[in-house]
């Protein structure tokens, strides 16, 4: 009687708890699309060599950071060849800036108008930005649970997009 009891009170903590959770809203507040414009014509990739490198602000999060090394892991499988992760864009080659706010507000993105781990997916000339609203203080390698992950979200997106990567269950076997 006691266990059920127990058992009884636990539950009613949880519901009290989730209720104060915010409510889940499958109806996105922007409006979800994909216009890949003139860029859609970047060379990525030739002959097992990435064309590209992957650039990470100073300012990156740690979902940004694990962003970044989710994108070239996956895009050097993909290839053959692991692209490099810098601070800053040579210019040279077609550059994945990955998590960077302040040029999302420089190309008028609107970050605060985001649902819940949306993200945006943004190229202008040869930058390819992608970008959404993290948690700053998740480390996605070492924690689960309901925090922000919008950057992380749109490189997944972005593998299984273009890369034809299919995320089943965490392992090697799963993609």
């Amino acid at each position: 009687m006691k266990l059920f009891l127990s058992l009884l009170l636990l539950s009613a903590v949880g519901m009290v708890s989730a209720a104060d959770a915010p409510r889940f809203d499958p109806k996105p507040i922007i409006e979800r699309k994909i216009d890949l414009g003139q860029e859609a014509s970047l060379v990525l990739a030739k002959d097992g060599q990435a064309l590209f490198e992957i650039v990470l602000p100073a300012s990156a999060t740690g979902v940004d950071r694990f962003a970044a090394e989710e994108l070239a892991e996956f895009t050097g499988k993909i290839i053959g060849s692991r692209p490099a992760i810098t601070d800053k864009a040579s210019g040279t080659v077609p550059a994945f800036i990955i998590g960077n706010r302040d040029l999302a507000r420089e190309w008028g993105l609107p970050l605060d108008q985001l649902d819940r781990d949306g993200f945006f997916i943004q190229t202008k000339g040869n930058l390819i930005l992608i970008v959404g609203n993290d948690s700053p203080q998740l480390n996605p390698q070492r924690s689960a649970g309901w925090h922000e992950r919008g950057t992380l979200n749109g490189v997944y997106d972005f593998l299984e997009r273009v890369g034809g990567i299919k995320f089943y269950f965490p392992s090697e076997y799963g993609i």
